[in-house]
């Protein structure tokens, strides 16, 4: 009777044990579970390389549009700043580039540059350029234009002011008055005034047909200048002066 309660003692502990591990395991494995689930949100939500790629080349590509600009970091605290006013506090810490307009494009309106613009297409109207203004063969210009220094190989059909040198290239063509505030180099076609404060030289492929006024002038034989040609010290109060007398009306005695 002893040995088969030993007996019984001892399978009630086996199974208890066994009950005990069970349990164990199947909280193991439910614990694994809900790692193995955390893993796997997280491994859903984590970005792609496609998606890491497209947030570094954003990054980048901020980065360079800001260039030198003032980070608004800068701006004192309590001050109000319309997004005018931002505008203009960042253009004047850009650094001007080049710009350029290539051919085939057509600009309708006016065009302004602080920085060098070659221009090879075609601007239907004013072109106001701060530095270097270059055009190509193959611009038009439907009006008027204002540069620090000019270089013209195209067809402009409005009046040209240049506040430094002016050079016509020999396929270039100037429908309107030119003014030119240093040196003028034409050797293209010319139809209207010119205007030059200081040394005009006329290659012997140029055709102007309009009258002459410059500090010193300098014609090459072969030259075709159909007007009247003066040189005077101070070419444009002259030029102003005779237009002020072309517009009085003739006294009759």
């Amino acid at each position: 009777m002893r040995d088969s309660k030993k007996e019984r003692g001892r399978k009630d502990l086996q199974r208890r044990s066994k009950s005990k591990e069970q349990r164990a395991e199947t909280a193991q494995s439910r614990q694994e579970g809900a790692d193995t689930y955390e893993a796997l949100a997280k491994a859903t939500n984590k970005p792609s390389l496609l998606d890491r790629f497209n947030t570094a080349f954003h990054e980048v590509l901020q980065n360079r549009r800001a260039g030198n600009r003032r980070p608004a970091s800068e701006i004192p605290p309590g001050e109000h700043v319309t997004a005018d006013d931002l505008a203009i506090r960042r253009a004047h810490h850009v650094t001007p580039r080049k710009m350029t307009i290539p051919e085939g494009v057509i600009v309708e309106g006016s065009l302004s540059s602080s920085a060098e613009t070659e221009i090879d297409g075609r601007i239907q109207g004013d072109v106001l350029v701060e530095a270097r203004l270059s055009l190509g063969a193959n611009a038009l210009i439907s009006g008027k234009i204002q540069a620090a220094k000019c270089e013209v190989k195209g067809l402009v059909e409005g009046k040209v002011e240049c506040s430094g040198d002016l050079v016509l290239g020999q396929g270039g063509r100037l429908k309107a008055d030119v003014l030119a505030g240093n040196s003028f180099t034409a050797a293209g076609r010319i139809d209207g005034d010119v205007l030059c404060g200081g040394l005009l030289h006329v290659c012997s492929t140029a055709q102007i047909t309009g009258d002459i006024r410059a500090k010193q002038i300098v014609i090459e034989e072969g030259a075709q200048v159909n007007g009247r040609c003066s040189m005077s010290s101070h070419p444009q109060k002259g030029a102003e002066r005779e237009k002020a007398a072309d517009s009085q009306p003739s006294k009759e005695q």
